[in-house]
């Protein structure tokens, strides 16, 4: 419990960013053409796209840039653990519709379509300088056969302290809802390990460039750890 404190401390550490949300395009562009979805109707490999190269049905490929929000750990502990419920009649009242949460600093990425879970592997071991064979991404989440997996992978550069190169690797699903549902899984890597895990759902629809609003937690789920909402948009 206190390693995943540590943890937290470390990556929603605040930085002043300056002029880099500045330099950040939104998700917009002339009309609606950046944002528009491209539906579900036509879900058949395009025909002209080479036999060895991968159908990026998603829109993954491409710079990302995303970010996330927390509460302070003690109030977050103060709303989810059962002891700290029990005392909320004596505590002075937290009014979360004027809580103003904390805002992460600017994740920058460029996504990188695999074939497979596997192709992350020598991405990742190129980075740590050893073999690496990555936990596959799985869920217990019913999915859809309309499209295949769509696995993908990138580099992060951790600034501040941290100062070090991370990983990321995620994979795009579909759900089985009508009309169906684009659900991303991001895992952040560094140091080593698995740290930071991101549930997404795409706004807009398949490859619209709004990206996907989801939450993030500790990458292993330990009991108590914090979460909150994350945003990740197409550049």
């Amino acid at each position: 419990m206190f390693q995943t404190v540590l943890n937290a401390v470390d990556v929603l550490d605040l930085e002043d960013e300056g002029s880099a949300w500045l330099r950040t395009p939104p998700p917009i562009g002339t009309g609606v053409s950046a944002v528009r979805s491209q539906g579900f109707l036509d879900h058949t490999r395009p025909n002209d796209l080479p036999d060895d190269q991968v159908w990026d049905w998603a829109g993954v490929a491409g710079p990302w840039a995303g970010t996330y929000a927390y509460l302070d750990y003690a109030d977050w502990l103060r709303l989810n653990h059962p002891g700290m419920l029990a005392m909320e009649s004596s505590l002075p009242r937290l009014d979360l519709t004027t809580y103003g949460e904390a805002v992460g600093d600017l994740i920058n990425l460029y996504a990188i379509v695999d074939a497979g879970p596997e192709d992350a592997d020598a991405a990742c071991s190129a980075i740590e300088g050893e073999s690496v064979v990555l936990p596959r991404i799985e869920t217990s989440l019913e999915t859809s056969a309309l499209y295949p997996p769509l696995y993908f992978h990138s580099e992060q550069r951790l600034t501040g302290h941290m100062a070090q190169r991370g990983f990321i690797r995620g994979v795009a699903r579909v759900t089985p809802d009508d009309p169906p549902e684009v659900r991303w899984t991001i895992i952040i890597r560094y140091g080593g390990e698995d740290r930071w895990r991101m549930e997404g759902v795409q706004v807009g629809g398949r490859g619209s460039k709004r990206g996907f609003f989801g939450t993030w937690t500790d990458a292993a789920k330990e009991l108590y750890s914090p979460n909150g909402p994350v945003w990740f948009w197409h550049l």
